[in-house]
């Protein structure tokens, strides 16, 4: 369980915003987009739910 942990820890680390000057300009980017895939998942969630319910109630009626 340690190293599960460990491992995620390490993933976390490498894509935190920091301003480490011998992190790559690519690293930066791939960060960036990685937090706005997240943001973006995040975001589609809850019109997901809504379209859902309103399918989910049509068909009982």
């Amino acid at each position: 369980m340690r190293a599960v942990m460990n491992a995620a820890l390490l993933r976390i680390r490498r894509h935190r915003p920091d301003r480490n000057p011998l992190r790559r300009r690519s690293d930066r980017v791939e960060s960036a987009v990685l937090a706005v895939a997240v943001l973006l998942v995040l975001l589609s969630v809850w019109p997901a739910v809504l379209a859902g319910r309103v399918t989910y109630e049509g068909g009982l009626r």
